[in-house]
């Protein structure tokens, strides 16, 4: 008999088009249970797609899988499945062809799209998309706003029909009853939640409150939906008030309380966190401080005041009149010293001296162009008296007036003329008897 033997490739190929063929195995839809995703060096991704039947994944012997491989062409960045952080174990339906791997032997599907079939995964894709894309803007790890140290008023958004409230209000004002509580009444789960949670902190984030609560029971998974609202989120992190968030009696980690000041379990841990600084044990410890503190001042203070008074008393001292009595005799002494190195005596002698060379030097000046004008004044005086008819009439001659005019000479006489003959002792009166009149001065 003869059989057609065929190689392993042939089989393969053979296999690969039958899958191709196959109108079920070429585009086939199969649900599962994600495991070990991973992507290689290439990119692309790979996983198990466990058998989910009855709502668990098969362990040991009757565990039923197929290998997949999600070229990476196929799969975007963003997609539902890479939103996820833990991949493993979510429910998802994807579809692609079958085929024949030749290089491990094995089946696989290779997947050309893929979707989470349930509601709560897709929450849980759409969740950590947000969640990254907060993180990549900074607001998840930004510093956070500062609590106060003692606040005095503290907002509170909740419901005002639950035990929160009452919660809050009990553990307020059993560390501090002077504090005052401001409820903001809202729905805190359910649609429309978070806006009514946006409206309030808009609110009260414009009142001024010392710290804001947003609080809420315990609750599913589901319920914490609208505290993972994006416009919620990114308006308590632009906000000025710090808040504390408190969301039920187990953890629930939200992204309303990665952006927060603090984020707590329960509403009673919120009061306690918001008055941290007035829990008992601390206020003892505080006053203990506080006198230690005052002490210290007072001794610090007391010394100051010491101080102080030394230093008035000195200034008192150096003030009194005594001590300024000192200091006059001090400074008379010292003038007296520089008197006495200074003789009155010998200042006036000079001053003396000084002013007669004053003197000398006035008169020398002054007297100077005088003795010059009376040495001219004798030299003129004595060429005038040289030629005085009174310096003639001393030497024999005489001055003869008639009629009280001069006679110049004996041609303006006549015989009878009374005449009067001047002398330089004395004058006399005579008559002319007779004139001689010289014959030279005749014939001229």
């Amino acid at each position: 008999m003869n059989r057609k033997i065929y190689s392993v490739k042939d089989i393969i190929e053979y296999m690969n088009r039958m899958f191709a063929a196959d109108f079920v195995l070429r585009n086939v839809c199969i649900t599962g249970e994600l495991s070990g995703f991973r992507r290689n060096s290439t990119g692309h991704y790979y996983f198990d797609l466990l058998d989910n039947e009855g709502g668990e994944s098969r362990t040991g012997k009757d565990k039923k899988l197929i290998h997949c491989v999600f070229y990476k062409q196929r799969m975007p960045e963003d997609h539902i499945i890479l939103q996820h952080v833990e991949r493993d174990g979510l429910v998802v339906n994807v579809t692609g062809n079958i085929n024949f791997y030749a290089p491990t032997g094995s089946l696989s599907l290779v997947v050309s799209s893929a979707e989470l079939c349930d509601a709560e995964g897709r929450a849980k894709a759409e969740y950590e998309k947000l969640r990254r894309k907060l993180d990549e803007e900074g607001l998840l790890s930004a510093p956070k706003k500062p609590l106060p140290r003692y606040p005095r008023r503290i907002g509170v958004i909740t419901s005002g029909t639950g035990d929160v409230i009452e919660d809050i209000k009990k553990a307020a004002w059993d560390l501090n009853p002077s504090v005052k509580i401001y409820l903001y009444s809202v729905k805190v789960q359910g649609e429309g939640a978070s806006r009514q949670m946006l409206a309030a902190f808009d609110h009260m984030d414009k009142l001024g409150f010392d710290v804001i609560i947003i609080g809420r029971g315990g609750g599913a998974k589901t319920d914490f939906d609208e505290y993972n609202d994006e416009a919620l989120v990114r308006r308590v992190f632009a906000g000025s008030t710090p808040v504390i968030t408190a969301t039920g009696h187990t953890r629930n980690e939200t992204l309303l309380g990665m952006v927060s000041s603090r984020d707590v379990i329960t509403p009673t841990e919120a009061s306690e966190t918001a008055l941290r600084y007035f829990i008992k044990d601390d206020i003892i410890r505080r006053a203990d401080k506080m006198t230690a503190d005052m002490r210290l001042s007072a001794e610090n203070r007391l010394k100051l005041t010491e101080k102080d008074l030394s230093r008035m008393l000195s200034d008192i001292r150096a003030n009194s009149p005594r001590a300024r009595l000192d200091g006059l005799s001090g400074r008379l002494g010292v003038l007296s010293a520089r008197l006495s190195a200074t003789d009155p005596a010998e200042r006036i002698d000079s001053l003396r001296s000084s002013i007669s060379s004053y003197m000398e030097g006035l008169k020398v000046a002054a007297f100077k162009p005088y003795e010059r004008y009376m040495i001219r004044l004798m030299q003129d005086a004595g060429r005038l008296d040289a030629l005085s008819p009174t310096r003639k009439l001393v030497g024999g001659f005489g001055y003869i007036e008639s009629g009280g005019n001069a006679v110049r000479g004996a041609a303006a006489l006549k015989i009878g003329d009374k005449v009067s003959i001047t002398f330089s002792d004395g004058t006399a009166d005579a008559t002319i008897e007779g004139i001689d009149i010289k014959e030279t001065e005749r014939n001229e």
